[in-house]
C-alpha cells in the first residue's frame, strides 16, 4: 500500500463516523487479507484446530474491527497497529476454540 492509501485510512477512521469506519476496514481488508491468511493458517495448523477454516476467522477478526473503538495513532503506524489487532484477536478466537471445544466435550 502507498502513503497516500495509509493517510485516506488515517481520515477515515479519523471521522469517527460508522460508514467511514467501515470503509477503512475494508480498504485494509483488501490490502492485507491475504498476508493474514497465511499467518491465521499457520495459527490453526499450530494449534491442530479444524473447526473454522482460516478464511472465517479472518472474516471474524475483521468484522470485530468494525464495532471496535481501537485505531492507529498516525498513517505510519497502522501496519504495525493492523498487525497486534489481527494476532490477538487470532489468539483470542483460538482461546476460545478451545474452551468451546472443552465445554463440549464435557456435556456430552
Amino acid at each position: 500500500m502507498k502513503m497516500t492509501e495509509f493517510e485516506e485510512i488515517m481520515n477515515l477512521f479519523d471521522a469517527g463516523d460508522f460508514e467511514s469506519r467501515k470503509e477503512a476496514v475494508s480498504i485494509l481488508y483488501e490490502g492485507f487479507s491475504s498476508y493474514y491468511l497465511k499467518i491465521i493458517k499457520r495459527e490453526l495448523i499450530h494449534n491442530k484446530y479444524d473447526v473454522y477454516t482460516p478464511e472465517e476467522v479472518l472474516e471474524d477478526v475483521f468484522l470485530s474491527l468494525l464495532s471496535k473503538q481501537t485505531k492507529p495513532s498516525s498513517a505510519f503506524a497502522i501496519s504495525a497497529w493492523l498487525r497486534g489487532y489481527v494476532r490477538n484477536e487470532t489468539r483470542n478466537f483460538i482461546k476460545n476454540i478451545s474452551q468451546k471445544v472443552t465445554r463440549n466435550l464435557e456435556y456430552s
